[in-house]
């Protein structure tokens, strides 16, 4: 069984795979825990989940934040006994895709475009719906083509209470009308119909521009937050970056053998 760890600026998620995702735990990403604590929290989990220690072959680390790497890094390195694989540029270059600026791209940008690159056919926007509001445009065969990124629907929400006096923070729920009624509402209905324009605008241009035939791939922890946009998806799929990282590092450890 093999241990994928994304860490992501908002969220930290532990992923087990033994062919098939079969535990999956999200917590939030906290730059002050110590090593101690992500070792205390995913034995507390894969006691529940009936996971053992011993069964675990590999960790994997995906990782954009570089002040929590080296605590996850000791924790796992001490808990299964394993020195984890951290997907950088070092394994990203043993790879078939092409990837544009692969010492600025983000790891989760590259999982992304690697597993439409292994899983589809053609060309595709991989919509990632994170802290930030990813597109990876990339063509099966060649790699990643480039990138747009916005302010994630959280981070937008953020930004409002904590940059203004008056504003307060609001659930990430769609209304049913884009007119306010109250406070809460009248943010939601900003940034909720807001996002639901801009993810169709984008999505849009891109295939203008690009090809209009392009799959598009919805992921992500927020990727089913506006219903309303699941019919511009022709997939959404929760795993798809965990499925990019698995692939990438299984790949690499294949060719080094």
């Amino acid at each position: 069984m093999k241990l994928v760890i994304d860490i992501g600026n908002s969220n930290i998620v532990f992923a087990f795979n033994n062919g098939s995702w079969n535990s999956v735990m999200r917590i939030e990403t906290d730059k002050e825990q110590s090593s101690v604590f992500y070792q205390s929290i995913l034995s507390n989990h894969m006691l529940e989940e009936e996971i053992y220690a011993q069964d675990i072959t590999e960790v994997y680390i995906s990782c954009v934040v570089t002040e929590v790497l080296s605590h996850i890094v000791e924790a796992m390195s001490g808990y299964f006994g394993l020195t984890p694989l951290i997907m950088g540029p070092d394994l990203y270059l043993e790879t078939d895709m092409r990837i544009p600026k692969p010492y600025e791209i983000g790891s989760d940008l590259v999982a992304n475009g690697y597993a439409f690159h292994k899983k589809m056919e053609g060309a595709g926007i991989v919509v990632d719906f994170g802290t930030a509001l990813t597109f990876t445009v990339v063509r099966k065969g060649i790699g990643i083509e480039g990138v747009s990124i916005a302010p994630g629907i959280k981070t937008a929400i953020k930004s409002l209470y904590s940059d203004t006096s008056m504003l307060p923070e609001v659930p990430v729920v769609m209304p049913e009308s884009a007119i306010g009624k109250n406070t809460q509402h009248a943010i939601q209905a900003g940034i909720m119909w807001g996002y639901l324009g801009l993810v169709k605008e984008v999505v849009s241009q891109i295939k203008q521009e690009y090809d209009a035939t392009a799959t598009v791939v919805f992921t992500g922890g927020l990727s089913g937050s506006i219903p309303q946009l699941l019919s511009v998806a022709d997939h959404h799929d929760m795993f798809f970056t965990l499925d990019g990282i698995l692939m990438i590092c299984d790949d690499y450890l294949a060719g080094q053998s």
